[in-house]
């Protein structure tokens, strides 16, 4: 589990990062470009806490993520809200304004000299789901990699998202490019997707084992991951151990 949530991580973060040809970034995004190409050099130089801060505040899942923490005891130890907020505003975002709110607002048509108008960016559904999938990936990531104790159907939910952002993102590429899709994007889009579907068999390969745990303990299955953690680490200390020499 915890190997395929650090896959899931970085592809999830490759498929912001993967275009740093900045005109492919511009037709890709459109007028938001600049803000994300600022954005992407706020965080660069505050660590890989403050992309994910960022990530998350852009596509608002700061605040979906808190309500988690509090209604489902989601332990989302990955991140801090007030580091996302923090990296938000050094960008000029609103850590209250949505993805698509924002990319709408920057993707109007201005009228050219002719009086003709200027074609807008792809649609914003397109360029902002895979944001806000690919924040919400790289929370949960975080918490898959930490051992914390998660909702399974909130993580479902995320990779299923991450999946679909990165299929609305090919698309949003192919229609940018006029010819063939650019590599680096479509390569990270289709990572992230796959990376996705093998987390999500490493969660409901991890569900199977906890029911079992549950089962065999005699405990409700909240309680069983504690337990099958502890197990999986003394399997591990003992696999570690040097052979006897006798």
């Amino acid at each position: 589990m915890r190997e395929a949530a650090v896959r899931l991580q970085w592809s999830a973060s490759a498929v912001v990062f993967a275009a740093e040809d900045e005109d492919l970034l511009r037709r890709v995004m459109g007028p938001s470009a600049a803000a994300l190409a600022g954005m992407r050099a706020a965080v660069q130089s505050r660590g890989v806490v403050r992309l994910l801060g960022a990530l998350l505040a852009l596509g608002n899942v700061a605040q979906r993520g808190s309500r988690a923490v509090g209604e489902r005891g989601l332990a989302v130890k990955a991140f801090d809200v007030t580091g996302a907020a923090e990296a938000a505003m050094s960008c000029g975002f609103d850590g209250r304004t949505r993805a698509v709110d924002l990319l709408r607002a920057t993707s109007t048509p201005a009228p050219a000299a002719g009086g003709a108008a200027v074609p807008s960016a792809p649609d914003a559904n397109q360029t902002a789901a895979p944001l806000m999938a690919a924040g919400e990936a790289l929370a949960l990531a975080g918490v898959l990699e930490s051992g914390a104790a998660a909702d399974m159907d909130s993580v479902r939910g995320a990779l299923r998202r991450l999946q679909e952002g990165s299929g609305l993102l090919a698309k949003a590429v192919r229609a940018a490019g006029g010819g063939p899709v650019p590599e680096k994007l479509a390569s990270a889009a289709a990572r992230a997707a796959s990376a996705a579907a093998e987390a999500e068999s490493a969660v409901s390969a991890t569900e199977a084992a906890a029911a079992r745990c549950s089962a065999f303990f005699g405990v409700p299955g909240a309680d069983a991951s504690p337990i099958l953690r502890g197990l999986a680490g003394l399997l591990r200390c003992w696999a570690e151990q040097p052979a006897p020499t006798s």
